[in-house]
């Protein structure tokens, strides 16, 4: 583990780029590479395929992203009729058992270990404070505390159990509102990435938001993989090459409140029910993107330390912590620090030894 200090201005602390994905012409001679763009989610999410032809790069795009649609009907807790708010409707009234799609199950399964592995920092039970914080932002205004209070008595991992023999659910309390958003996005890209390889799809790239998954040998100039650029304060600080990787990132760049001038993120601590008041930015490498996603939710809430210890129990991983706290009495200056796994150089080449 190593921790970095230093000055910088605030603005964006992380960033992914993929690079060399501008040729067109993939590993064999008469394969292409085509790039598909839709919203799903309701964020871009862009596809590059490697394909003998526009047709079955096509279709294999547009059932890739029809299975993206599809995925975000069941988990999304913006929609009241998705399987996800029905299963936490019945289960939490009745406190018996609900079965649940192959879908939703999958994602469940992994959120109740994700949790247990981060004693509670991943939490999909998070959601009624989720949705508190929602309205802190539209508002600009703190959460009622006797609210806060309400909706953390309904937040635990132990608050719910899932059967793997009858693929059921059951969930203790009354309230009880899932909120998938650390961990389905992941699932969703992992989903259409089976769909491409399905179609017969050798080399491909998805990307949902800036949180990607490639797999396959892109070009001719690319023979051990995707090339993928890793920046820290807009700065390139590292490259990592692969044939079958997936990134995710977790931050407060963009998605905060400031009130009575502290800033508070759209990432909520489940022990707490507060949004987290430390500038962080997380950059999360692993095998899937389902375990990217939950990784980099959890890195955010942990402290450091604790939190890079999660990194042994899940093969092929490696991340990268910012965090920056303001310096001055203007506020324009900011100490950074910065925390890495004791695996990252081993995936990532610092940009200074490619020179």
């Amino acid at each position: 583990m190593m921790k970095i200090l230093g000055y910088c201005t605030w603005h964006v602390m992380t960033m992914i780029f993929v690079c060399g994905i501008a040729q067109p012409v993939c590993v064999a001679a008469e394969l292409q590479r085509y790039t598909y763009q839709e919203i799903a989610m309701s964020i871009p999410v862009r596809i590059i395929v490697c394909a003998e032809s526009d047709s079955k790069a096509q279709f294999a795009a547009e059932a890739a992203f029809r299975r993206m649609h599809e995925l975000d009907a069941i988990m999304t807790d913006y929609d009241s009729d998705s399987e996800l708010m029905q299963m936490c409707r019945l289960a939490g009234k009745t406190g018996e058992l609900v079965a649940v799609s192959d879908d939703l199950y999958r994602v469940l399964q992994k959120s109740k270990q994700f949790s247990t592995d981060s004693q509670g920092a991943f939490d999909i039970t998070v959601g009624p404070i989720v949705r508190l914080w929602r309205r802190a932002r539209r508002l600009h205004e703190f959460p009622e505390q006797r609210l806060l209070d309400d909706a953390r008595a309904v937040v635990g991992n132990d608050l719910w159990e899932i059967d793997m023999r009858t693929q059921t659910v059951t969930i203790k309390k009354d309230r009880v509102l899932f909120d998938l958003g650390g961990i389905a996005k992941g699932d969703i890209i992992d989903q259409a990435v089976a769909v491409l390889k399905n179609h017969g799809i050798t080399a491909a790239l998805v990307d949902a938001g800036g949180d990607i998954r490639v797999y396959g040998i892109p070009g001719d100039n690319d023979a051990n993989g995707w090339l993928i650029g890793v920046s820290s304060h807009g700065k390139e600080v590292g490259r990592v090459v692969s044939d079958e990787i997936a990134m995710a990132s977790s931050g407060d760049l963009s998605r905060y409140v400031m009130l009575d001038g502290v800033r508070y993120s759209h990432i909520v601590d489940p022990k707490t029910g507060i949004g987290l008041t430390n500038q962080t930015a997380v950059t999360v490498f692993a095998l899937d993107a389902t375990t990217a996603d939950a990784l980099a939710t959890a890195l955010s809430v942990l402290p450091p330390e604790e939190g890079l210890k999660l990194f042994t129990k899940y093969e092929g991983t490696a991340a990268m912590i910012c965090r920056q706290s303001p310096q001055g009495t203007q506020n324009t200056q900011y100490e950074t620090e910065v925390w890495h796994s004791e695996n990252w150089g081993q995936l990532v080449t610092a940009v200074e030894l490619l020179e």
